[in-house]
């Protein structure tokens, strides 16, 4: 859920200009919500190409890290210098194995990356004028909890795009992230 975390706050960056006004006209409803959508489409390809590019995940704050009971191993290995030296072997490298895994499972997820744009683009496009005027005002769209909330909730337009787009995202990364376990 990295790329929703990243479309949003690219969003909010882009949103500071658009509702600035020009001259004191007031803006209308359709070019409020039109903005909101530009925004987040701006967001979306930013970080689509972002995510997608070599090392998008693999070496960036947004690496998807093994399993801890992968790393465990790992270390438990490496903590016994009998046990490292029959596990990293000329022949075999355990380090080399788990970092070639780490990274082929990081290059599916930048291939899926690839894919998601029109994941979120469909998201933007459904948004509604109540759900978008929601995000403006940092309510939670669909969300009866947040909206009796007085606070601004600055993580409207990422709690939407969780509830919109986590189940499609799911299966687009997923199989993708699991074919290099496959060949394990």
């Amino acid at each position: 859920m990295t790329l929703i975390g990243i479309i949003s706050l690219t969003s909010c960056e882009d949103l500071d200009g658009l509702f600035g006004g020009d001259g004191g006209n007031e803006l209308t409803t359709a070019q409020v919500v039109e903005g909101l959508k530009e925004a987040l489409e701006i967001g979306t390809d930013s970080s689509v190409n972002f995510l997608s590019a070599v090392n998008g995940y693999y070496l960036s704050e947004f690496k998807i890290p093994l399993p801890e009971e992968i790393v465990n191993a790992q270390s438990a290995i490496n903590e016994y210098s009998s046990i490292r030296a029959l596990f990293n072997n000329s022949l075999f490298s355990f380090d080399g194995e788990v970092e070639k895994l780490l990274k082929a499972i990081n290059r599916s997820a930048e291939e899926a990356a690839r894919e998601a744009a029109p994941i979120f683009k469909k998201a933007i496009t459904d948004l509604s004028v109540k759900q978008a005027w929601d995000i403006l005002n940092g309510i939670v769209p669909d969300n009866a909890k947040s909206a009796g909330l007085e606070d601004f909730d600055s993580t409207a337009a990422t709690q939407y795009f969780l509830n919109e787009t986590s189940a499609s995202l799911t299966d687009l990364y997923a199989p993708k992230i699991m074919m290099p376990w496959e060949k394990i």
